[in-house]
Parts: structure tokens; C-alpha cells; sequence
């Protein structure tokens, strides 16, 4: 469907305008169908431009690289990390509730209340709590690197919807077909995460890469610290001044 006009900000067109010079979008816009909408879909988790499977694997290799460049304007090569995160934490939280790798009811230690099922339901929202909670505690950690609140921001969505993808594709598998014993498999998996921040931050903050490696594991301490206590909090709360005995 060729308009002289653009349809989605009205700015005139050249009759040669692939892209409308003001907003951006093609000049050629097809009427939608199920092609279209499919083609759009597999263009938009697979192109190399911007991608999110090719991110992916360069999330792999040079998380702090990516959350580097991104920061520094390259912007255009990479799945926005916002989205990226959003997408990649709603599908591990999926598979998190579905292996039952994390449950808050403390089983029968813990009497049925309303915050362990709306944690059991909602354990993504716990997820996201840990990227700003990664990007402050960077922030406070790598003060003089300069690197605004806003930018730790990048690095921690970055790195954080990469250990979701890895809970995913490894953590869940094995937790499913071998059952290993609970907390030293858990202490491993958040050893295994902490050592993966403390490398991206080796390579997102110059300075002694040594130091910003001990700092990043540090990060996602405290992080994992202030949940747990905001968690327990909560609980204790509820029991303390809601929770009504039979």
C-alpha cells in the first residue's frame, strides 16, 4: 500500500522514500496479514540486527561488551535489554513455577497463606526486584566509574535476562532429571550467576578487572541479601499482625 503520505506520523513522501524521513518507518506498508505479522516475528528474535537469539549468544561471550556498547550509543545492533529482560524472565518464570525449583510455601514447616501463593505465582516479580537492586548496589560499588544509575540499568537487564535463560536451559533441566539435593544445588547455581556478573563487570567498568570481579560478586550478594530479608519481612508481617489462628 504506497501513500504520498506517511501513515504513521502523515509527513509527505518522495515518490523514492524507502523510509519516511521523520519518523522512520517504510514508505511501503503492506496491509497486515498472518505472512506479515510471521515474518515480523521471526525478523525480530533472529535478524542479526538487533536480534534476540544472536544476542544471546553474545551475552555468552561479552555481556559486559554489549551492556558497554549499548550504553555508549550503539544501539542499533541490539535488542533493547528492557525488553529483553521482560521477555526472557516471563518465560524462565514459567519453567521456574512449572519444575517447582522455587516454592515459598515452606512446606509443612509454614501454615497456607496469601503472600507464599502470590509468591509461588508471581516468584518473576521477585526476578525483576533484582535488577534495580543489581543496578543500585553497582551504582554505590563503581561510584567513580562514572556509569549513572541508568546505565548499571543496562548491565544488570543484560545480565539478568541471560541468568534467566540459563536457569532455563540448564538449572531446570537438571533439577528435573536428577532431583540433586536443594540448597548445595542452589548455592551452586547463585555461585555459578555470581561469578558471570563479576566477569560482565570486568569487561561494562575499566580499572583492575580483579577488583571490579570481587565487586560484581558483590553486587549480587547484597542483592540476593536484601531480597531474602524483604521477603522475610513480609512474611513476618503477615504473621505478625494478619494471620489468624484456628
Amino acid at each position: 500500500m504506497q501513500s504520498n503520505n506517511c501513515l504513521n506520523c502523515g509527513s509527505v513522501l518522495e515518490s523514492s522514500s524507502i523510509f519516511c524521513p521523520q519518523c522512520g518507518q517504510k514508505a511501503d506498508t503492506h496491509r497486515l496479514n498472518f505472512h506479515h505479522i510471521w515474518h515480523d516475528l521471526v525478523h525480530a528474535f533472529t535478524h542479526a540486527d538487533k536480534g534476540i537469539f544472536p544476542l544471546i549468544w553474545q551475552l555468552v561471550f561479552r555481556p559486559g561488551i554489549v551492556a558497554r556498547e549499548y550504553v555508549d550509543g550503539k544501539r542499533k545492533r541490539y535488542f533493547n535489554p528492557f525488553t529483553f529482560a521482560f521477555v526472557v524472565v516471563g518465560f524462565a518464570s514459567v519453567i521456574l513455577i512449572g519444575s517447582g525449583f522455587a516454592s515459598f510455601s515452606g512446606g509443612s514447616a509454614m501454615p497456607a497463606n496469601p503472600i507464599s501463593i502470590f509468591l509461588d505465582k508471581h516468584v518473576n516479580l521477585l526476578i525483576f526486584l533484582n535488577i534495580p537492586l543489581l543496578a543500585l548496589f553497582n551504582r554505590l560499588l563503581f561510584r567513580r566509574s562514572g556509569a549513572n544509575y541508568s546505565e548499571n540499568l543496562v548491565l544488570a537487564a543484560y545480565t539478568s535476562g541471560q541468568r534467566s535463560i540459563f536457569f532455563s536451559m540448564l538449572v531446570a533441566p537438571i533439577w528435573l532429571m536428577f532431583h540433586p539435593p536443594f540448597y548445595p544445588f542452589l548455592a551452586f547455581y547463585l555461585f555459578c550467576w555470581s561469578c558471570y556478573y563479576g566477569w560482565a563487570c570486568t569487561q561494562f567498568y575499566s580499572g583492575r578487572k580483579t577488583v571490579s570481579f570481587f565487586k560484581g560478586m558483590l553486587s549480587t550478594l547484597l542483592t540476593q541479601v536484601v531480597t531474602v530479608i524483604l521477603v522475610s519481612v513480609t512474611f513476618y508481617i503477615y504473621f505478625r499482625f494478619f494471620y489468624k489462628r484456628h
